[in-house]
């Protein structure tokens, strides 16, 4: 490993550093407009798509997500950057699983009026999966009805052991590849 000094005067590695610094950049920005991406489509498609129950949209919305992870994995494994990969998975993963599960909300809201302490529009579902998956939970809206109530503690277990999982699966091969590289 080069010391400082050796970095001082190794054209290449300021080179080296000066294209990772520009690939993070890159990234963060395409992380920025997916995200965004994905909020923007929480708000503009329709609410009830094709009669699916909020249980069948948080199904489809995990085998996405499996799928997504699977996929993710290789790439992580074969890219010349595995943890920006992994970095870029994780943002993108958190994000569309926030969104499907406020879809979810949004839907059992719209459902049942006295499925949550308040009836829930796009926004405060939205806000309503944020506190969740943050474990923050303001306590100013909470599920009321049992359906509600269950789609929140599978949201919970989603998030300590997808998102979390997830988390440790990716970097431990981003770390992997780092070191084999």
């Amino acid at each position: 490993m080069p010391s400082s000094e050796d970095t001082e005067t190794d054209p290449s590695a300021t080179v080296d550093r000066a294209r990772r610094r520009k690939l993070y950049i890159g990234a963060t920005g395409v992380n920025a407009v997916l995200v965004a991406l994905i909020v923007v489509a929480y708000y503009t498609l329709p609410a009830g798509w094709g009669g699916a129950t909020a249980a069948l949209r948080v199904g489809i919305a995990l085998a996405i997500l499996a799928v997504v992870l699977a996929v993710s994995v290789r790439i992580v494994k074969k890219s010349e950057y595995p943890m920006l990969r992994a970095l870029q998975t994780l943002a993108i993963g958190v994000a569309f699983t926030i969104v499907s599960f406020a879809s979810a909300y949004l839907l059992l809201s719209s459902d049942d009026a006295a499925a949550f302490t308040e009836s829930l529009g796009r926004t405060d579902a939205l806000y309503f999966s944020m506190t969740t998956a943050t474990t923050v939970g303001f306590g100013d809206v909470s599920p009321k009805s049992e359906a509600a109530r269950i789609v929140v503690m599978l949201h919970m277990v989603v998030n300590v052991a997808v998102i979390g999982g997830a988390t440790r699966l990716l970097l431990n091969v981003a770390r992997r590849r780092s070191v084999s590289s």
